[in-house]
Order: structure tokens, then C-alpha cells, then sequence
């Protein structure tokens, strides 16, 4: 039982690891790093409202 329960533990901090990873970091990221994850992604809404922010 207690086996059973260690499994699930894990994956579960691992969805929460390839989450934190595909969306961008909730603290202000330097220009530098935002402007890589626009090239990354390159849409066009996304400079406009990056820059606003």
C-alpha cells in the first residue's frame, strides 16, 4: 500500500515540473529571456503584449 502510494507522488511533481517549464515564469524575466521565448513561440499577439508589460 505504502509502495503504491509513493508512485503517484512523483508523477505528480513531474506534471507540475512540465508545466512550470511550458508556461513562462510567473516573476519578471529580463528582457532578454522574454524576447527568446517570443522567437520560441513567434506569435504575433505575444511581442505587442510582452512589450506592454
Amino acid at each position: 500500500m505504502e509502495r503504491a502510494s509513493t508512485p503517484p507522488a512523483q508523477a505528480r511533481r513531474s506534471t507540475r515540473s512540465t508545466r512550470s517549464t511550458a508556461r513562462p515564469p510567473s516573476p519578471p524575466t529580463p528582457a532578454a529571456d522574454t524576447r527568446r521565448i517570443v522567437s520560441s513561440l513567434s506569435p504575433i499577439h505575444f511581442i505587442p503584449i510582452s512589450i506592454t508589460k
